[in-house]
């Protein structure tokens, strides 16, 4: 299956903080990175780890020897040079079958989860520049 369009999305996506002022907080828009990621979703391939702000960066990890799992996450929101901490950031991680409990490695705090089959759905009240959560 081929793809034609009539721009360059990779610049396109990042042409939003290409300026001075910029704001990649709010200058980041899912829309276009959803026109970057289509092809992929279309062959039914979609990320292990998946934030509500599309400016947030997961990976999901597994420990060969244990099992045992995290995410680890990056805040790429920045206006100029200032961290944007974000407010109730949704992780969705697939994959991770049941669960007992999930924690913030930057908080040492326990976090709300809601397990829907083998993925789990996480919410995170404030992000600063990243975080990893261990997945028990």
């Amino acid at each position: 299956k081929a793809y034609v369009v009539g721009f360059y999305p990779g610049m396109e996506y990042a042409s939003d903080v290409m300026k001075g002022g910029f704001d990649m907080s709010t200058d980041f828009q899912g829309s276009k990175r959803d026109c970057i990621g289509k092809p992929a979703r279309d062959a039914g391939v979609l990320p292990a780890v998946d934030a509500s702000y599309p400016i947030v960066e997961g990976i999901l990890l597994k420990n060969r020897e244990t099992g045992k799992m995290a995410a680890s996450l990056m805040n790429w929101a920045y206006k100029g040079k200032e961290l944007v901490k974000l407010d109730n950031v949704t992780v969705k991680i697939r994959g991770t079958g049941p669960l007992k409990s999930v924690m913030s490695a930057g908080s040492g705090e326990s976090l709300a989860f809601e397990q829907k089959g083998a993925d789990v759905l996480v919410k995170i009240p404030r992000m600063e520049a990243g975080d990893i959560l261990l997945l028990d």
